[in-house]
């Protein structure tokens, strides 16, 4: 695929594909810069997997976060995080 095909495919305007042609998996073949479908194909698959476990990390840091904020709080439904590492605060 050209790369204007790999543009045209992912709908991208010609800002937004400037911003990735140097990620692409493209080879050199008579002077052009090609993809190939399949390895397009992968590429974008390795995008959603890194996406979808960043967001995964968010959620759990924020996660964290908010039960840190709730610490003192009874009526949380988890247990402290100090109780959850088996820890007390004098061995902190």
């Amino acid at each position: 695929m050209t790369f204007e095909e790999v543009g045209d495919l992912l709908q991208l305007s010609a800002a937004q594909f400037a911003g990735i042609a140097e990620e692409l998996p493209a080879f050199e073949a008579g002077g052009r810069l090609l993809v190939r479908r399949a390895c397009l194909l992968e590429w974008i698959a390795d995008r959603e997997r890194r996406h979808a476990a960043a967001l995964t990390a968010g959620k759990v840091v924020a996660l964290v976060k908010r039960r840190l904020e709730f610490s003192s709080d009874d009526n949380y439904p988890f247990p402290s995080v100090l109780a959850l590492c088996s820890c007390s605060p004098s061995s902190l």
